[in-house]
């Protein structure tokens, strides 16, 4: 994004509409929380994202950039599951 300063628009519901850009430069998207701070005569604002979306956002990347497929996952977690039963009732 080249530009951070952006002029937002209140609309008639009280509505503001954030350039894709500035939300794409936070990773954020429909549904995410924004928290609001008033630091005297001006508004700040700061995304507020949950520690298990970032960590799943961290896991999507690490598998995506690996070679390892969804069925290989898949196969892995059956065998773990298969192995703690025997490790449990054995």
């Amino acid at each position: 994004m080249s530009d951070m300063n952006q002029l937002l628009t209140i609309r008639d519901r009280r509505q503001i509409t954030f350039p894709r850009d500035v939300l794409e430069a936070f990773g954020l998207g429909v549904g995410d929380k924004l928290f609001l701070q008033n630091d005297g005569n001006k508004i700040t604002l700061a995304p507020v994202k949950s520690k298990s979306l970032d960590l799943l956002s961290e896991i999507k990347k690490i598998v995506n950039n690996s070679k390892i497929t969804e069925k290989d996952l898949q196969e892995s977690a059956r065998q773990y599951r298969k192995d703690i039963v025997k490790q449990k009732y054995s």
